[in-house]
């Protein structure tokens, strides 16, 4: 329990710092991105705590279901964008 306050804290830290992205100059940009990336680390270990709470998934198949969950991340990371990339211009937005 006490990994998922943890987790959930810095997931709001990471949230607040993603607001401040697109109003910063570039210094600060590459100060917030390795801020952001830091603070994945502290929520990882809630992470794993995920499947055996919510599922319960026995812990010998914790690690085969936080593969999953990681593949699922990965592989909407690759698709979300290629959506965007039809959605966008037939939106009406341009680059720019």
């Amino acid at each position: 329990m006490q990994e998922a306050v943890r987790g959930r804290a810095t997931a709001d830290l990471r949230g607040g710092g993603l607001f401040l992205i697109p109003v910063r100059s570039a210094p600060l940009l590459w100060f917030l991105s390795a801020a952001i990336g830091f603070l994945f680390l502290f929520s990882f270990p809630a992470r794993l705590c995920v499947p055996s709470g919510v599922s319960r998934v026995d812990s010998e198949h914790i690690g085969t279901a936080v593969g999953l969950m990681l593949t699922l991340a990965a592989v909407g990371g690759f698709v979300v964008p290629l959506v965007f990339e039809k959605i966008v211009p037939a939106a009406g937005y341009g680059a720019g």
